[in-house]
């Protein structure tokens, strides 16, 4: 019933993801801004990571500056890319640790992953957002994901006039920065 359960639950998660391209690639992607507490959101998502990071023997923290501001944006969406992010680093990363962070960033605001998992090359990084691509070709990662998460998370991101960057090494981890203006200025992708 378990592996069932499992098996529903990540088609259920792949026809959303899917759903969600199709609408921002239609122009139809429904935004709702409202005020958004990065700080409570970074928190809320690690507690949701908790399992995940778990299951790899991982710690998972959060870090939030003091002076971050609250921006207007999608709280949803926001959750939605940040989780996405958490998530990636959790499976990605064995006996690590992942940091969840709200730092002030210009006039705006960003959240970082960081994690000290395996790392990506330079030529795996290039081909990162790219739907239904999964960069780790080795069997111990593959069948880990869709290749729709990360992809789908940039076209979120720059729906809500954001952006999100990466950063990483082999054997020595990645780290996702989305930076946020103060006001999403939503934008067709």
């Amino acid at each position: 019933m378990a592996k069932i359960r499992g098996a529903s639950q990540q088609l259920i998660a792949l026809i959303n993801d899917l759903l969600d391209i199709s609408r921002i690639e239609a122009g139809a992607l429904d935004i709702a801004l409202g005020e958004v507490s990065l700080g409570s959101l970074v928190h809320e998502v690690r507690e949701m990571s908790l399992p995940l990071a778990a299951a790899n023997n991982n710690t998972i923290l959060a870090a939030v500056a003091e002076d971050v501001p609250r921006v207007v944006s999608d709280e949803r969406r926001l959750r939605q890319v940040l989780l996405n992010l958490a998530s990636n680093a959790c499976k990605f990363t064995e006996r690590g640790r992942i940091v969840l962070e709200a730092v002030t960033d210009g006039d705006g605001a960003a959240l970082r992953v960081r994690d000290t998992g395996c790392g990506m090359t330079p030529e795996q990084v290039a081909r990162l957002f790219e739907p239904f691509v999964q960069v780790h070709p080795s069997a111990a990662h593959r069948g880990k994901g869709t290749g729709l998460g990360l992809a789908l998370s940039r076209r979120l991101v720059e729906s809500l006039g954001g952006s999100i960057s990466v950063e990483s090494e082999p054997g020595r981890g990645t780290q996702f920065t989305v930076r946020l203006p103060r006001h999403a200025r939503p934008r067709a992708t």
